[in-house]
């Protein structure tokens, strides 16, 4: 398989070729020269999802991909609401899903409160732990408000009488939207909070496997985990070691991955040509697995150099698998539709 590295610019449709770069080194770090190639026989889009939204070409350029017949993977996703509502309508996965509901006015805010102690608002667009809200009612009556990232990624704590928070969430609510989410009590080390990201990817066969897990410290004292607030990544062995002398239960492996699979083949049935997420799951101290965040293009940092190999062999594999699927689908006139 020749691999391809080209832009939305780069295309010329009407030549049906691309003008990219290609290494003829077995390792990559050599002899990169840039030339026209016809065009892909399936396309691996991994744009920063926020240029997928500015550049109006990179849009145009996949709907002409997709209108060619050539598949096009690494789809976006949903938002965190819409996952909620996917993930919760499925016996499959409704047992990983913290208890969360989608938040519109002061009053829900409230009224979860009452019920969870406490809970987390998270915008339902975004990413790294950026605008996430812990709330928690205290004793004296007064709310707590406390966000590691908030107005300009700087540190956030407040205290409100009910008047003022709900005066507070009227004007958070009129600038994004929220999902309000159950606080867990997650194991921790000391005051650091642990969560588990779980890399899972689709191979040559279409089957969803999981690459390997990294677990995650949040910062210590930190209401996340995420490396952005100052979280630190680690390896299961070292985290394994830690909890042998400390006498902490960690979760199996198998658990861990068990959900995440389950969630990736939930989301495969709206997103056909999902390749890979990087999954958030949460160890409870009651034992409970929880998913807490998906990540549709996650960074590799997080990834340890096995990992980093074999998430490349999966993504050769199931480029293979669906330029094969096509193939077939073209054979008898029928090409499978893309949802995006």
């Amino acid at each position: 398989m020749k691999v391809l590295f080209f832009r939305a610019e780069d295309i010329d449709f009407q030549k049906r070729r691309v003008h990219a770069w290609t290494s003829t080194s077995k390792d990559g770090l050599s002899g990169w020269t840039r030339n026209y190639h016809p065009l892909p026989d399936v396309i691996y889009e991994n744009y920063y999802l926020n240029l997928v939204g500015s550049d109006p070409r990179i849009l145009k350029v996949r709907r002409e991909f997709i209108r060619r017949g050539i598949p096009v993977f690494n789809p976006t996703l949903f938002n965190k609401a819409a996952l909620h509502r996917i993930l919760s309508a499925s016996d499959s996965t409704r047992g990983y899903i913290p208890p969360s509901s989608p938040v519109r006015k002061a009053s829900d805010v409230l009224a979860f409160l009452k019920t969870f102690q406490p809970i987390y608002l998270k915008p339902v667009t975004g990413s790294g732990g950026a605008g996430i809200l812990q709330v928690e009612l205290l004793g004296s009556g007064q709310i707590r408000v406390r966000s590691e990232r908030f107005t300009n990624n700087q540190r956030f704590t407040k205290y409100f009488t009910s008047g003022q928070f709900q005066h507070f969430m009227a004007r958070q609510l009129s600038k994004r939207r929220y999902l309000a989410q159950k606080g867990l009590k997650l194991i921790h080390k000391g005051d650091q909070k642990i969560d588990f990201r779980v890399v899972v990817h689709r191979d040559s066969t279409g089957m969803w496997k999981s690459v390997g897990i990294r677990p995650k410290l949040g910062k210590t004292g930190s209401i996340i985990t995420n490396s952005h607030a100052g979280g630190q990544k680690t390896t299961w062995s070292r985290l394994f070691r830690w909890s042998q002398q400390e006498r902490v239960h960690l979760p199996d492996r198998s658990a861990l991955e068990k959900a995440s699979i389950a969630v990736a083949e939930r989301l495969t049935a709206f997103r056909p040509h999902l390749s890979h997420l990087g999954i958030d799951v949460a160890a409870c101290e009651d034992g409970r697995i929880y998913v807490l965040d998906v990540n549709p293009r996650p960074g590799r940092d997080l990834l340890t150099p096995e990992m980093l190999v074999l998430v490349t062999q999966y993504t050769v594999g199931f480029a293979s698998y669906l330029t094969k699927q096509q193939r077939r689908s073209s054979s008898h006139d029928f090409i499978t539709p893309f949802q995006y």
